[in-house]
């Protein structure tokens, strides 16, 4: 639940772009958190439309050697293209499809 509009805030009254990178929320674990996938690229995406920052790039950050396996990245990829592609799809439709 990162709050990408209070955190960007700032830099845009200051006239600066930003370029939002939520992550895949699939890092030191062995599943991924899926829940906290859509939720963060969710709330980017709708701070990009509000904002009109640059956009977002959806990251798969590792750490603790990299335990997390790609394919449980593959949804937070996804989720980040169909969003991108269409941002105003409504939350509850993200998170139960």
């Amino acid at each position: 639940d990162y709050d990408f509009l209070d955190w960007t805030r700032d830099l845009q009254q200051q006239g600066m772009m930003t370029c939002l990178c939520p992550g895949t929320a699939s890092w030191n674990s062995l599943a991924g958190c899926p829940e906290a996938t859509v939720c963060n690229i969710y709330r980017a995406v709708q701070a990009v439309g509000e904002q009109g920052s640059l956009g977002i790039i959806v990251a798969h950050w590792s750490g603790s050697y990299h335990l997390t396996p790609h394919p449980f990245s593959w949804p937070g990829f996804v989720i980040g293209s169909g969003l991108s592609w269409n941002p105003a799809t409504h939350w509850v439709r993200t998170f139960l499809s």
